[in-house]
């Protein structure tokens, strides 16, 4: 039931940070929420990740609409956490609507996990009718990459003066004792958790045949939201929109900061696709 990257721990973890969650518990885990039930000829609304649940009410009146509560704690092992968590949610998913469509949406760290349940499913055979991902970069992992060799040149050519660096470390350690730093719960710790586990994955990030809508901050420049666009249309096999939005990360979770224009934005292109998929049925 569960391996080495998804862990007893982690699924409690899991089902603790969905306590708050208003609905029913399904499936064999109880690990999904259902918030609502809808028509049956229509595709279940899928969110992994509880950040994006005052926009996705809104849009989903007559859909089954299930969440998952997202990771909030120290991942277990976070080199494979993205792949097992995944896999074990696929089949729990399974196990409460056996047959598609689906919709799946995911936001930041979570939008890696949601990538991966909707391959899996897709390439199982099944019809996942659309795949909505916000602000998840296809290029981060090999930043990151670039970054850490970057550091290691840094490291070599600065190599005579390595004993400052030292001194350095030893007084973070200390500091660390002091405040202890090394706690399971602590937010430094589970954020580096988190972005060493997303790396990871996007690093070798695998191809999805289908749909997906890609919401993605403006990264300053036309050349790198380029390079960003392409590195999804070379993941992507069907129809792909990236849009690319001025907001703030975190106001996507916040229902008072987040833009007017762009929770329009946002709804539009979402109404605008699915009406393309029942005209196309």
């Amino acid at each position: 039931m569960f391996s080495s990257g998804f862990t007893r721990q982690d699924y409690q973890h899991l089902l603790a940070n969905g306590i708050t969650l208003k609905g029913k518990r399904v499936g064999p885990a109880s690990l999904f929420v259902e918030i609502q039930q809808g028509q049956p000829d229509k595709a279940s609304f899928f969110l992994i990740g509880r950040g994006l649940q005052h926009i996705i009410n809104t849009l989903v009146v007559d859909r089954s609409f299930y969440c998952i509560p997202g990771s909030q704690s120290l991942l277990s092992n976070p080199d494979s956490y993205i792949r097992d968590a995944s896999a074990f949610m696929a089949k729990e998913i399974l196990a409460v609507k056996p047959e598609g469509p689906y919709i799946f949406c995911g936001y930041c760290f979570q939008a890696g996990l949601t990538y991966e349940i909707a391959r899996i499913l897709a390439a199982s055979g099944k019809k996942v009718d659309l795949l909505i991902l916000v602000d998840l970069w296809a290029t981060k992992g090999h930043f990151l990459a670039v970054l850490k060799k970057a550091v290691v040149i840094l490291r070599l050519l600065a190599r005579p003066f390595l004993f400052v660096e030292k001194s350095l470390s030893f007084m973070r350690r200390r500091d660390r004792v002091k405040r202890n730093d090394n706690s399971p719960q602590n937010p430094s710790s589970i954020i580096d958790g988190m972005i060493s586990a997303l790396s990871n994955y996007m690093n070798e990030l695998p191809h999805y045949p289908g749909t997906a809508i890609i919401f993605l901050p403006d990264l300053g420049s036309k050349i790198l939201n380029f390079l960003e666009r392409r590195a999804w249309k070379r993941k992507i096999g069907g129809r792909l929109v990236v849009k690319h939005h001025k907001g703030i990360h975190e106001d996507w979770v916040n229902p008072e900061r987040i833009k007017p224009e762009l929770l329009y934005e946002f709804k539009r292109i979402f109404n605008d696709y699915l009406s393309e998929v029942q005209k196309g049925d």
